[in-house]
């Protein structure tokens, strides 16, 4: 019986509806896809406040991956991109890549 464990990245943007705030952050999942993974919102400051006093929030997944580096280059980019918009929660730029 052959029991491979199948990884995959995933980027996602977690956003309110109501506000139009978000956070882009990145997964990596095993043995599942990114839909079946819908429980998890991100691991973010602002993600956990809105746990924290109940906001709706949603999330939707932007790109897939089957290697981690590449998410990581991709959600650096893309937190990059929106660092300066007024609305985006991220504290850090992502993940230090390609060093």
């Amino acid at each position: 019986m052959n029991k491979t464990k199948t990884y995959i990245a995933y980027i996602y943007v977690t956003y309110r509806p109501d506000t139009k705030e978000f956070y882009i952050g990145s997964r990596t999942i095993k043995n599942k896809t990114p839909s079946d993974d819908f429980r998890y919102f991100g691991s973010g400051t602002w993600v956990k406040d809105m746990y924290k006093y109940g906001i709706y929030i949603k999330k939707e997944v932007l790109a897939v991956f089957s290697e981690k580096e590449k998410a990581r280059v991709y959600e650096f980019r893309a937190i990059n991109h929106f660092s300066k918009h007024p609305l985006n929660r991220n504290i850090h730029l992502g993940v230090n890549v390609g060093r």
